[in-house]
């Protein structure tokens, strides 16, 4: 954390935290959810019935399944959060029930342009967590700029629990 001139404490605007994903149940819980081995070949279970680009009625019944584990995943993601990035916050953290679970295969558009979410309702100061699950790099990393409105995205290619 840095301190500004005023003493007040600065919470960075981006920051990635490395963790060892052997400690949480993230991975498997959703493996589990979605009835998937690697979440990387999700796309790919059924060679019979491949799916078309952009699928929307895949995404939401995916995330359909995601939300049935809600309770075990708010059981791994509280203590994460609690450990991990309550020392960004003022007061105790509070965590968008249910959280979104965001699924993007391979070769698939993007979810939407480049915004900022207060634009959505995400109220000034809230902190995302964004928790990839596979690797990510390219078209489906998270894209940032290096302050508010420079509009110098990039992407951050990350994977699982380390950069």
């Amino acid at each position: 954390m840095e301190i500004a001139p005023n003493g007040d404490t600065v919470r960075p605007a981006f920051l990635v935290v490395e963790f060892d994903s052997t400690e949480y149940g993230f991975e498997s819980c959703l493996r589990s959810a979605l009835g998937v081995e690697d979440l990387s070949q999700l796309h790919a279970r059924d060679p019979r019935s491949p799916l078309l680009p952009n699928d929307r009625s895949a995404l939401a019944k995916w995330s359909a399944r995601c939300r049935e584990k809600l309770p075990e995943f708010m059981s791994i993601l509280t203590p994460f959060i609690n450990l991990h990035l309550s020392r960004y916050f003022l007061t105790a953290p509070e965590v968008r029930h249910p959280p979104v679970f965001r699924i993007h295969p391979p070769g698939w558009g993007s979810i939407s342009p480049y915004h900022k979410d207060s634009e959505y309702g995400l109220a000034l100061g809230a902190l995302n967590v964004w928790v990839p699950l596979t690797p990510v790099a390219g078209g489906n990393a998270l894209w940032v700029e290096s302050e508010e409105d420079r509009h110098d995205f990039r992407p951050i290619a990350l994977r699982p629990g380390r950069r």
